[in-house]
């Protein structure tokens, strides 16, 4: 008898298990884009101390704008600590065929957080027109190349 009722729930968990569609395993990129977050500048609260850092950088993907003159539009990609750590300042510098950006960070201090690394992307605009030429980009101390026509 429990030979029997094995293989009727075994013949039950087969019928009920094929009788769902297959769902549609997610892209990569959806798979990205969903456990990002999308970063901005926000005010700090002034009732709390901060500790400062820097982003970490993963990636640079750098599009260029024509509006009304070239402009270099760039998406980065990386992560900070935890997920009290947020986006704190910009600070752009160009020194001829070179743009330097820094992404800094504040977390604040004595508060607890959850110690899981997030994921961000960031876009912004470099500051200047950009006459052509090869240049360089560093953020964080991660470069990239890109050429203005």
């Amino acid at each position: 008898m429990r030979g029997v009722s094995v293989a009727v729930f075994a013949c039950s968990l087969a019928a009920c298990a094929g009788s769902a569609p297959p769902e549609r395993a997610p892209e990569p990129a959806e798979k990205e884009a969903h456990r990002e977050s999308l970063f901005s500048l926000t005010p700090p609260d002034s009732a709390l101390q901060y500790t400062f850092g820097r982003a970490v950088v993963e990636s640079l993907e750098v599009r260029l704008v024509q509006e009304p003159a070239m402009r270099a539009e760039v998406l980065v990609r990386g992560y900070v600590p935890d997920g009290c750590t947020e986006l704190h300042e910009v600070r752009q510098v160009r020194q001829g065929w070179r743009v330097e950006v820094e992404l800094i960070t504040r977390r604040p201090v004595g508060v607890l957080c959850t110690q899981a690394i997030r994921p961000f992307r960031y876009y912004l605009f470099l500051p200047d027109v950009l006459p052509p030429g090869q240049y360089e980009l560093v953020v964080n101390g991660y470069a990239t190349r890109f050429r203005v026509p």
